[in-house]
């Protein structure tokens, strides 16, 4: 009897849905931030991204205007609290897993497999940690998750229309901040070492750098303008970098801030990526990247 029934329990198991994935890996994000990002007072660099919010700009030494916007947009809508003005950072928090759920669909993976990939972000102290400050820090890991996710629909369909929001999404990140030089000479590589390079033959490139040069045109004007300080004041501040932040302690840093889950999968989806053709050039973001920084001497958390 239990033998026959059985097969029928099995069937009527409810199964995870996509959306249900996605809605269980927002949900625990939200809980999970919240839950621990108001166990700790105001950090110094917040009084300073409040301040320069009450001084709109098209460009700043440090970093470009859209930490300064949001900073104006959170007192709009908050005034002073400290919880208000970390909504926003939990709200690119919640962007950040949605795209890495939305990514692991893309690439063929289940809810299950969305539900890990989306989890493993959710409980890495590297990105805990960023949304927890309002910082540019998870404004520019939304805006590269962005950049990412329009990337990965670039790779699997190579067309116009997705080089555009491809263009797009890199013309924001730049607002955001300068880090996301460092993914497109990762794209770069990414394109030219793998058969993806007969795309660079199309029109597809050139529309992506006109939208993205279009949208960050006054911010690179801003920079002309202003002796372009901030390529000034990166390098007096790499200088400093250099000292404090060997490439031993980079990589370490990079280990222990990932944590032992996003690792591991980052180690297999390498592996897969790697073996697939088509997906190659996504194989090349991450190496390029830790390359990147490990040479120019960046800190842990840079992206």
């Amino acid at each position: 009897m239990s033998a026959t029934t059985a097969p029928a329990a099995s069937r009527t198991r409810p199964r995870l849905s996509p959306r249900a994935a996605l809605a269980i890996v927002v949900a625990t994000k939200v809980v999970v931030t919240l839950a621990t990002d108001s166990r700790y007072g105001w950090h110094r660099d917040e009084l300073y991204y409040v301040a320069t919010g009450r001084h709109l700009a098209f460009g700043y030494v440090d970093f470009p205007s859209v930490t300064p916007v949001l900073a104006r947009v959170s007192h709009a809508l908050f005034g002073d609290s400290l919880v208000g003005l970390r909504v926003l950072p939990l709200i690119a928090g919640v962007g950040v897993v949605a795209l890495t759920v939305l990514m692991a669909r893309e690439l063929g993976g289940g809810p299950r497999a969305q539900l890990v990939a989306g989890l493993a972000l959710v409980t890495s102290s590297f990105f805990l940690g960023a949304d927890a400050l309002f910082q540019p820090v998870p404004f520019d890991q939304l805006t590269w998750a962005l950049c990412l996710y329009v990337l990965v629909r670039l790779v699997l369909r190579g067309n116009e229309h997705t080089w555009i929001a491809f263009g797009a999404a890199v013309g924001v990140a730049f607002w955001t901040k300068y880090t996301i030089i460092a993914l497109l000479a990762a794209v770069a590589v990414g394109f030219v070492a793998t058969g993806a390079r007969s795309q660079l033959r199309s029109r597809g490139p050139w529309l992506a750098a006109i939208v993205a040069l279009a949208i960050a045109a006054p911010n690179i004007a801003w920079q002309a303008t202003h002796h372009w300080a901030s390529i000034d004041f990166l390098r007096r501040q790499n200088a400093e970098v250099r000292k404090d932040y060997p490439p031993p302690r980079y990589v370490i840093e990079q280990i222990v801030a990932l944590g032992p889950v996003v690792l591991a999968l980052s180690i297999v989806g390498f592996r897969r990526l790697w073996r697939s053709e088509q997906l190659r050039p996504l194989a090349w973001l991450g190496p390029v990247v830790v390359l990147w920084y490990l040479v120019l001497r960046g800190k842990s958390y840079y992206p």
